[in-house]
């Protein structure tokens, strides 16, 4: 993915913030696609939406999975709109390799 020349001072500045805060997100996990994925998780079980439940094998039954933690600060507008536009371009690479 391409990233546009920065226009002025400012511009550079919010861009190397962005890319600071890039690094930091993704650090605990295995790439940006973990990262965002366990990012969009927690805003939705902070937001009251249900968790799955998962399969136990030894009682051979559903549970619900303990809460995940937040492993980092919620991203900020800027790197929202980064991993956003990443995950829909990897969303069209996807389609378009299938076609």
């Amino acid at each position: 993915m391409g990233v546009a020349a920065p226009v002025d001072a400012k511009t550079e500045e919010l861009r190397l913030r962005t890319i600071a805060e890039m690094r930091e997100f993704v650090q605990p996990h295995r790439g940006w696609q973990a990262a965002f994925d366990a990012e969009i998780a927690s805003s939705l079980e902070e937001n009251s939406f249900p968790r799955l439940p998962t399969f136990d094998s030894r009682t051979r039954s559903s549970v619900m999975p303990p809460a995940r933690p937040r492993t980092t600060a919620a991203p900020s507008a800027a790197l929202l709109a980064l991993l956003q536009a990443m995950a829909r371009e990897r969303l069209l690479m996807h389609v378009h390799g299938k076609m």
